[in-house]
């Protein structure tokens, strides 16, 4: 500033008062030339259980040789206490830094209320800048989840099977109370089948005896082709030699002795531990 408080500018041959826009344009780019961190606590993406601190810059320099300490150092951090004080390279508006702090749940007492989050920072001209400033989660962190998140669906999810549970019980009573035959109970399930399908059982039990490693099966015609794999032996039922075969399966399905493995248009089913051990028993 000359003696007349105006600044000069040079404009061609001649110096000129700068116009106010210019002098208030150059403090400002003045301003930004330094590095100004802050701090800021998130929910971690992806992991929203999980509280973290981010350091900061506001402006467009940037910070380097940044050393970050806390005082005291938060009951949830105690246990790493040579991790600090944080030493990070740079930090710049690209560069932000974060790190996980606390369990979102209970983040008023694990992390605390009165830490001081102190700050060592250069500049690229090396020139240091120190501050401190108290912190604490309370006021400070996000809502939980704000919208239609993946948290929300699961809620909606739960409340679905609830309303589900609700009005199955309420066609329990309703059965009960009209004398409606409540389902059956089966509590020997190879005795009933046993009942049911003698023939099948006995032509099972008897390729069970000399096949004993295998458990797969299809059912099929006699008439159609199979192409079978020569590195997994299976066993096949037919429709010829057994009438209503497809659902003496499903008898077997219903009661958890055989499941479903279909594929390739071939029905196919895989019998279980149990049953195997009932028909060589």
């Amino acid at each position: 500033m000359a003696d007349d408080h105006k600044y000069y500018t040079r404009a061609g041959a001649h110096t000129v008062p700068a116009r106010h826009f210019i002098v208030e344009a150059i403090r400002s780019k003045r301003n930004q030339s330094k590095p100004k961190l802050i701090h800021l606590f998130r929910l971690k993406p992806n992991h929203e259980q999980i509280l973290q601190l981010g350091i900061l810059a506001l402006t467009d320099a940037l910070a380097i040789k940044v050393n970050i300490q806390f005082s005291p150092i938060p009951e949830s951090l105690k246990d790493i206490p040579d991790v600090f004080p944080i030493e990070i390279t740079l930090i710049n508006r690209d560069n932000p830094f974060f790190f996980d702090v606390s369990f979102f749940s209970g983040s008023d007492e694990s992390f605390g209320n009165e830490i001081t989050l102190k700050l060592e920072y250069y500049d690229l001209l090396l020139n240091k800048y120190e501050e401190e400033t108290v912190i604490g989660v309370k006021n400070s962190t996000p809502p939980l989840f704000i919208g239609d998140t993946q948290h929300s669906k699961t809620l909606k999810a739960i409340e679905s099977i609830e309303k589900a549970l609700k009005e199955s019980n309420s066609n329990t009573v309703y059965k009960t109370r009209y004398n409606v035959e409540a389902p059956i109970i089966i509590e020997d399930p190879f005795a009933y089948v046993a009942d049911l399908l003698p023939d099948l059982l006995s032509e099972m039990s008897k390729d069970i005896v000399e096949n004993p490693l295998i458990r797969e099966f299809i059912i099929r015609s006699k008439k159609s082709i199979y192409n079978s794999n020569r590195n997994n032996d299976i066993l096949e039922y037919y429709f010829e030699d057994h009438d209503n075969l497809r659902n003496k399966i499903r008898i077997l399905e219903n009661c958890k002795l055989v499941y479903n493995i279909t594929y390739n248009n071939v029905d196919r089913f895989v019998i279980t531990e149990h049953l195997l051990e009932k028909l060589t028993g």
